[in-house]
């Protein structure tokens, strides 16, 4: 058998300094890492649902919904509402007494102009509790309960609200998304109460109306 390699390696000298020793280095003494096995599919899979298994314990943890955390922006919807009503041919209905769990959070409107004659109100009140949305759209607009609840919405019967000291009618519908609403006539225009909100907030609401 031949001997195994060597391999020499000489220093250099510098002067006025000592030499250092050389030293050998043998194979023996050489320590090869073995090669890593490619991951397999197998592997891969296995380490995507591990990934997956921490990104859906760290989503369940996180609170749900953010207005708990965040409160909702008031806006002052006085001005507007000041604007419609001056320009309504109908009296225009605002909502009074609402708890301190109502914050106005939207509000637009539309009022005849060259080339249109319809008047519209739409106000979007917060409620903290029970958490929840509502909105009043009163307008003279055509197929006005198809703009609001949705083409699909479906009327399921009729119902009666005090507000003010008077009884006042609404028919109660099913919007498009299967939430519930109240549809009333004002004069030449049409209230329609909805939101994401269950029956009984949106019948308070009604009552807050005059």
């Amino acid at each position: 058998m031949f001997p195994a390699p060597v391999v020499i390696v000489q220093l250099p000298v510098t002067p006025n300094r000592p030499a250092r020793a050389a030293f050998s280095l043998t194979r023996d003494d050489v320590r090869v890492a073995p090669a890593r096995k490619p991951p397999s599919f197998g592997d891969m899979i296995r380490t995507a649902v591990i990934f997956a298994v921490l990104i859906f314990g760290v989503v369940a943890l996180l609170p749900k919904g953010h207005h708990s955390n965040t409160p909702a922006t008031p806006v002052d919807y006085a001005g507007p509402l000041q604007i419609v009503t001056a320009r309504a041919p109908y009296h225009v209905v605002s909502p009074h007494g609402l708890g301190p769990e109502w914050t106005p959070t939207h509000v637009t409107i539309a009022v005849p102009q060259k080339g249109s004659t319809v008047t519209t109100l739409d106000l979007g009140f917060y409620v903290s509790t029970p958490e929840a949305y509502v909105h009043l759209g009163q307008s003279d607009a055509p197929n006005w309960v198809a703009t609001q609840l949705g083409k699909s919405a479906k009327q399921t019967g009729t119902t009666s609200v005090v507000a003010s000291g008077t009884e006042v009618s609404y028919q109660t519908w099913t919007d498009s998304d299967g939430q519930p609403a109240l549809v009333g006539a004002v004069g030449s225009s049409v209230v329609v109460i909805n939101g994401h909100a269950p029956a009984d907030v949106l019948r308070t609401f009604a009552a807050a109306l005059s």
